[in-house]
């Protein structure tokens, strides 16, 4: 036992009261889906004691368990509360709770291992008497199996931790007992066990010299490799100088290279006897982890600093020699930052490692704009820098503005002179009236005695906008003959003629100018499983209508084919470990039949247009769907009809035995929905109906249509939030 105080530091001569006791829990049921049991404590006194914590904050209790069973240490030290828990295995048997969906829980003697190592595991046995379990080490297959007796209280296992344990395994066990009356039951338990890479993992050392120095110079670094044990290794690396500033604006984008080879992985094996058992198991997330890019900023006297990338290197294969190292030189751009020097690569055999250093570039006197990032014209407007004395000395400084696409007002001068102080810094202004063009250039300088710098802005040229009315005038006609057409364009009167600009388009067909109108469909906030496929779809069908049309447009396509590929990312992302889909990935509510079929139309569509849809993938959807398909006889709402004709649907190109379903909801047509009853007649056609079906439908479709003057329409009686539209479509 250990006394601390806030800080965490040992704090002695405090006087404690601890209990020991049995502790048991009675099982109640509560018929509650979320928490089905309720568990009652149920102690008995063992022992007791008063230690008192020496100097360093420590006392030693110990006490010997008589039975076998759980047993709970309650430590107790002002309003200071400590419970500890022991589960304690031998001959006899012993109590042990009864936790939801027949789980018991495995108890490993470490929380890593070595390959090599043995890892134990304690498996309390709830039965009161013998029983056989299945002990299993898996992750994405089932790697060994062994059934083995279980007498007593508990069971001690021994896993055998090898190379291929790496980075971990999971322990399955099921348990095959009878109840108190004699029937049949069964426990279950998984438990991770995580083994280091330790024999992979390489010592990666980057040395930089010099560390601190000026803009645009050159900085050495020396890379060195070793193994495990300390042996030389060639590899080959990847160097990355980024700059610190926009890594801690950033998430990084990318994950250490240890734990992209040897990060824990997944559980990939169902056990049949209660898949819902296994639900919280498989639910395991992947996490995403990586670094961003940098940027940078340099300067030589006499020159203009205005080269500030975000990345100042990227080179993707240095190898280092048979003395497990290598040297290379790292240009610096014109930024005045800290550089963040990220090096990451592996061995042939798959061994991997990464190391960072840091270099910082700064000048003994710098000048840094402070301008903002677009103006507009005419306006006037305070620019400004910040001076930095950066030396031991006072200095005298002359500061200047000069430039294009400006102009300074009356009170302000061009170079100002002002004292800056050792180690100090100022704010430097100028007012500016923004001439009319397109872009207007600006340029820092800064100078005392030998020391100079100079700078433009960090997104250089500032952009120079205008307020501007824009209108569209359309027409259309037809040019039979050669000669010509006045077309009149009427401005308003408060439209300044001497500013803005004429377009005039022609274009042959209407066709023409609704392709000049597309787009695609950005990434927006909305991740819901509907959101990301609709976006899909519709970028899909721009795509088709593209290819179709023989329209040429290749930054159009190549936007599409982006979005299409990150789209179809996202929606397998999100597929659930039964093969069907949720409204959101995250979702805890499982796989949604109505949604899944959405998803396989969309796979379906993806497929045609070209894009490569996985076939594990798509085979799960299938199986799952076909598994969840209702029947039609036993839906009592209509909207649920209309569901089940949605999924029979896209289930129509998978060799999927539908008829039974499709006999049912033909014959209890007059219960959907126009919308239905129109999915039901393709759904038909397309699978061979000789034509009696589908005629019937087409005639109770015209039926139902609702005619005026202006078109025709129909309606349903009801709607569900379910499915597309309103009541009316």
């Amino acid at each position: 036992v250990q006394t601390v105080d806030w800080e965490g530091e040992p704090v002695g001569g405090k006087s404690l009261q601890a209990v020991f006791e049995t502790i048991e829990w009675e099982v109640e049921e509560t018929n509650s889906p979320d928490q089905p049991y309720r568990y009652i404590e149920k102690t008995e006194f063992v022992a007791s004691a008063s230690p008192v914590t020496g100097a360093d904050g420590k006392a030693r209790l110990s006490f010997t368990p008589e039975t076998p069973g759980t047993y709970r240490l309650t430590l107790r030290g002002g309003n200071a509360v400590t419970q500890v828990l022991v589960w304690v295995s031998g001959s006899a048997s012993a109590i042990w709770p009864k936790q939801s969906q027949n789980q018991v829980k495995l108890t490993p003697d470490a929380d890593s291992y070595q390959a090599g190592k043995i890892a134990s595991v304690f498996l309390p046995n709830p039965f009161a008497t013998d029983v056989k379990a299945l002990i299993t080490v898996e992750r994405g297959e089932v790697m060994t199996s062994r059934v083995v007796n279980v007498s007593g209280a508990g069971y001690r296992i021994e896993i055998p931790l090898t190379d291929e344990s790496i980075p971990n395994v999971y322990l399955s066990v099921v348990l095959l007992g009878f109840t108190e009356n004699g029937d049949p039951d069964y426990r279950q338990g998984v438990v991770e066990l995580t083994v280091a890479p330790v024999q992979d993992t390489l010592d990666v050392t980057l040395t930089l010299n010099p560390t601190l120095t000026e803009p645009g110079e050159t900085v050495e670094a020396i890379l060195t490799v070793r193994d495990s044990e300390g042996n030389p290794m060639q590899g080959e690396f990847s160097v990355a100088v980024v700059d610190k500033a926009v890594l801690a604006l950033l998430e990084a984008n990318s994950e250490s290279i240890l734990e992209a080879f040897y990060g824990n992985r997944p559980l990939s094996v169902q056990t049949s006897i209660s898949l819902s058992t296994y639900a919280a198991q498989l639910a395991l997330e992947s996490m995403d982890a990586g670094l961003g890019g940098g940027g940078g900023d340099g300067a030589a006297y006499q020159t203009i600093r205005e080269d500030f990338p975000d990345t100042a290197l990227w080179l993707s294969k240095v190898v280092t020699g048979v003395d497990g190292t290598a040297r290379l030189e790292i240009p610096l751009p014109d930024s005045l930052t800290t550089w963040v020097v990220d090096v990451r690569g592996l061995t042939a055999a798959y061994q991997v490692g990464q190391a960072e250093a840091e270099i910082v570039t700064q000048k003994a006197l710098m000048i840094q704009p402070v301008t903002p990032r677009f103006l507009v014209e005419g306006d006037k407007v305070e620019v400004a820098a910040m001076v930095y004395n950066n030396t031991s000395d006072d200095l005298s400084v002359d500061v200047s503005l000069q430039g294009s696409g400006f102009t300074l007002t009356e009170a302000t001068e061009t170079t100002q002179i002002l004292p800056v102080s050792a180690g100090g810094n100022i704010r430097v202004a100028w007012w500016i009236t923004v001439e009319s063009g397109t872009t207007a250039d600006l340029v820092f300088r800064a100078k005392s005695g030998d020391l100079t710098d100079a700078s433009r802005p960090v997104w250089g040229d500032l952009q120079v906008l205008r307020y501007t009315v824009p209108q569209t005038f359309s027409t259309s006609g037809h040019l039979t003959e050669e000669g010509g057409r006045l077309e009149l364009v009427s401005l308003p009167v408060s439209i300044d003629p001497t500013a803005g600009n004429l377009t005039v388009e022609l274009t042959p067909t209407l066709i023409s100018t609704l392709v000049t109108g597309l787009e695609a469909l950005k990434t927006d906030h909305a991740t819901d499983t509907v959101s990301v496929l609709s976006r899909l779809l519709a970028n899909l069908n721009t795509y088709v209508a593209l290819r179709e049309l023989e329209i040429e447009s290749p930054q159009l396509e190549t936007d599409l084919e982006e979005l299409m590929m990150t789209g179809l990312r996202q929606l397998l992302d999100a597929q659930n470990y039964d093969g069907g889909w949720s409204w959101w990935s995250d979702s805890l509510l499982g796989s949604d039949p109505f949604i899944t079929a959405y998803v396989l139309m969309g796979l379906h569509q993806a497929g045609k247009a070209g894009l490569d849809v996985n076939d594990y993938a798509l085979n799960r959807t299938v199986e799952y769907l076909a598994d969840h398909l209702g029947e039609p006889g036993r839906i009592d709402t209509a909207w649920q009809l209309d569901r089940l004709v949605f999924q029979v649907y896209a289930l129509r190109e998978d060799n999927v035995d539908l008829s039974d379903r499709l006999e049912g909801l033909y014959a209890r047509r007059s219960e959907l929905s126009p919308w239905a009853e129109a999915l039901l007649a393709l759904t038909l056609q397309e699978l061979g109906d000789s034509g009696t079906q589908v005629n019937t439908l087409l005639a109770d479709l015209e039926a139902q249509a609702i005619r005026s003057a202006t078109g025709v329409h129909w309606e349903s009686e009801q709607g569900s939030w379910l499915l597309p539209g309103t009541p009316i479509y």
